[in-house]
């Protein structure tokens, strides 16, 4: 089996694949290599290229569009909890890790004074 490098040119010319198959492979810009597959003729015809090559060219205009689309679209506001009767709930979070952070001191603190007593006997 021969392998050979065409340009993406040159695969958009092919007419047919008899009795061949193409492995695709792509890479990005920096050389990295991302996928590859193979293609035979029984999978695809002259005519599937040629459309494909045509919906490449369209597909900026799409993607365009979308882009437009997305920066058309408003984030939507954070509801707001409500009562069953629409009242506003109050915040009642508490300051429990505050609270928890002191006693940790305090413990140490009281640790440390036991064992100073201790070891002064």
């Amino acid at each position: 089996m021969s392998r050979q490098t065409f340009p993406l040119e040159a695969l958009f010319q092919l007419k047919e694949l008899t009795n061949a198959s193409l492995l695709v492979s792509i890479y990005d810009l920096n050389g990295k290599f991302l996928l590859d597959f193979t293609l035979t003729g029984e999978m695809i015809g002259s005519d599937f290229v040629k459309e494909t090559g045509n919906d490449m060219k369209q597909s900026t205009e799409v993607i365009s569009k979308v882009a437009e689309v997305k920066k058309e679209k408003k984030k939507p506001a954070k509801p707001e909890h409500k009562t069953e009767k629409g009242g506003v709930l109050p915040k009642t979070a508490g300051n429990y890790l505050f609270g928890a952070l002191c006693g940790l001191v305090l413990m140490g603190i009281a640790f440390g004074l036991i064992r100073k007593a201790r070891l002064t006997n």
